[in-house]
C-alpha cells in the first residue's frame, strides 16, 4: 500500500500546540494515517479525542532530523492512524527507511505485521489523572477492565499488589521534574527567540524559560538521575509482576470545547518523561465521544507492545 503522509500543527504557542490537525483528519477519514510530535501529550490526547489509533515510540527510535527542537529528552515523533495496523506499518517504514542516528530502528519493524499476542497481565495505573475524569469516564474505562479479564488477561493494581501503590507513589513524587526538564533543555534556542521577538513569543514560552532560570546545572543532573530511576523502577516492576505493559487512559475523558485549552497532558506526561513506548486504542466511549485507552510499555520492546495491542483491538473495537 502506497500512503502519503502529512503533519497538520501548531496553534499560536508552540508549546501549547497539538497535532489536532493530523488526528481530526484522520478521524475524518480525510486521511489513512499522519504524523504526531509529542513531548508531552500531543501525539496520544489527540488520537483519544478524535478516535484514532496514536503511537508515541520509544525515544529516539524514529529520526527527528528536521523537525524543531523542544525538549531533547522528551521530545517523539509519533503516528495517528485510522487503524492500527496502518500505524505500525508507517511506523516500521519510517524507520527502516531511515534509521535514527545512535540508536538503530524501532523494535519490530519490519514488512511484517507483528502477530497478535494476548496479554497475560496488565498493571493499571490510577495516578493523578483519576482527579480530572469524569464518572461516565470511569465508568466505561472499568468496564473495558472487566471485559479483559474476562477474556483471560490478569489485571493488576495497588488494591491487589502493594508494588503497584509504590510505582504510583514513586510516579507521583517525581513526575512534575517534567516539565522541568523541558524547561531547561527548550532555553536553546528559545532564549534566542525570546530575545529577538519579545512578547510575540507566547506567554508560556516565556514563562517556561523564566522558570529555567530558577534550576541550576546540578538540579538538571538530579532531575535525570531521578528519572533513570523510575525507568528502572517501571522496568522492574513489569518484570517482578510478569506483566506485559501498563494500562491506563489515553485523555481525561473527551476531546474539550472551543479553542481555550486543548486538554491535560496528565495522563500522557508519565510515558513521554519516561520515554517508553505508548499506544492510545479507540475502544472507549462517553456520551457518543471518543476516548483512547492507553497501553504503556517497556522501552526497545515496542513491536511486543504493538502484539499485545493488535490482539486487544481484535478482540474488543
Amino acid at each position: 500500500t502506497a500512503y502519503e503522509i502529512y503533519q497538520c500543527d501548531w496553534s499560536s504557542d508552540v508549546c501549547s500546540s497539538d497535532l489536532s490537525g493530523t488526528a481530526a483528519a484522520v478521524g475524518a477519514g480525510m486521511l489513512p494515517v499522519g504524523l504526531g510530535t509529542q513531548t508531552q501529550g500531543s501525539t496520544l490526547r489527540p488520537a483519544s479525542f478524535c478516535g484514532a489509533v496514536g503511537f508515541k515510540p520509544t525515544l529516539h527510535a524514529f529520526n527527528t532530523a528536521g523537525i524543531h527542537p523542544l525538549s531533547s529528552t522528551c521530545d517523539h515523533l509519533g503516528v495517528i492512524g485510522a487503524t492500527l495496523e496502518d500505524t505500525w506499518m508507517i511506523a516500521s517504514q519510517l524507520s527502516l527507511g531511515i534509521g535514527s542516528p545512535g540508536y538503530g530502528f524501532l523494535n519490530g519493524a519490519s514488512g511484517e505485521l507483528p502477530v497478535a499476542v494476548q496479554p497475560k497481565k496488565l498493571i493499571c495505573l490510577y495516578t493523578r489523572g483519576w482527579n480530572e475524569i469524569d464518572e461516565a469516564t470511569k465508568l466505561q474505562f472499568n468496564t473495558m477492565l472487566q471485559a479483559l479479564k474476562d477474556a483471560g488477561v490478569e489485571i493488576a493494581g495497588k488494591d491487589e499488589d502493594p508494588r503497584v501503590q509504590a510505582f504510583e507513589d514513586a510516579l507521583e513524587r517525581d513526575v512534575d521534574g517534567a516539565l522541568d526538564i523541558v524547561a531547561y533543555e527548550m532555553q536553546w534556542p528559545y532564549r534566542d527567540y525570546i530575545a529577538r521577538f519579545g512578547n510575540k513569543i507566547g506567554p508560556r514560552i516565556r514563562g517556561l524559560i523564566k522558570h529555567a532560570d530558577t534550576l541550576s546545572p546540578a538540579a538538571y543532573t538530579a532531575l535525570l538521575e531521578k528519572r533513570h530511576a523510575i525507568r528502572r523502577h517501571c522496568r522492574t516492576l513489569l518484570a517482578k509482576l510478569g506483566a506485559d505493559a501498563y494500562v491506563t487512559l489515553a485523555a481525561s475523558g473527551i476531546a474539550p470545547r472551543g479553542l481555550v485549552s486543548s486538554g491535560s497532558r496528565t495522563f500522557l506526561t508519565p510515558g513521554s518523561w519516561l520515554g517508553f513506548p505508548a499506544f492510545a486504542l479507540p475502544l472507549l466511549q462517553v456520551d457518543g465521544l471518543p476516548v483512547g485507552l492507553q497501553l504503556l510499555g517497556e522501552d526497545h520492546r515496542d513491536g511486543n507492545l504493538f502484539a499485545a495491542a493488535r490482539w486487544i483491538m481484535r478482540e474488543f473495537s
